[in-house]
């Protein structure tokens, strides 16, 4: 063999599988480089405007006042409350089951809410779960037990003035089968998650006429 022969240079192709397998790797390389490029954009983006987001927010709560007194009478008024937590113990809610279970798995639960306080309840959202024999949870809806405003829809019962019992049907849906056993097998819980109380709006006293205090 001849030592100053060129030597042999050997070319691999690459097989169509290899060649898939390379243009994948390289498809996700780029997608990756450009998903960091754009999430780095994004941040600096919300960098810039977090400043100017937080001051639009802490202007408009300091003008709610003023867009609750540019509202028509009735809503401003509806809308007139406070959180009163203390409130609850003024709050009795009861639930049972009312029917049920079906072939179906239906169920109804009755639900009674009375405020025994002297205060207009104005919104009340009500966690009511349906439990088993044990205490298992099997179910759970999100109910309100008053809103400010009284429409017909069974979503806005309205406030809950003061002495009122008002009552709720509420549906809930099981598994059916041989074993669902009856309605003393299950439970209706209810919890009372927020109490708002109406304020009423207090108008400020007209100002004195000064023309006819400088007549007299």
């Amino acid at each position: 063999m001849d030592p100053y022969a060129p030597a042999l240079q050997h070319k691999c192709k690459r097989g169509f599988f290899s060649t898939v397998a390379w243009g994948i790797s390289a498809t996700a390389v780029t997608g990756i480089l450009c998903a960091t490029g754009v999430g780095l954009y994004g941040l600096r983006i919300v960098d810039h405007k977090s400043d100017s987001l937080l001051d639009f927010a802490q202007q408009t709560l300091g003008n709610l006042p003023e867009i609750q007194k540019n509202l028509p009478p009735i809503l401003a008024d509806a809308l007139s409350d406070e959180r009163r937590p203390d409130y609850i113990s003024k709050i009795k809610v009861t639930g049972q089951i009312a029917s049920g279970p079906d072939k179906r798995g239906h169920m109804r639960g009755s639900i009674e809410v009375t405020n025994t306080g002297d205060e207009v309840v104005s919104m009340m959202p009500l966690r009511i779960t349906l439990a088993n024999a044990g205490g298992g949870a099997l179910s759970q809806r999100t109910r309100v037990g008053a809103t400010p405003l009284g429409v017909a829809d069974e979503d806005w019962p309205g406030p809950l003035m003061p002495g009122a019992t008002r009552k709720m049907v509420q549906r809930f849906d099981i598994e059916p089968g041989r074993d669902s056993g009856d309605a003393n097998d299950y439970k209706v819980e209810c919890e009372v998650t927020d109490v708002r109380i109406w304020k009423p709006i207090v108008k400020a006293a007209a100002p004195a006429d000064s023309t006819h205090d400088r007549a007299e």
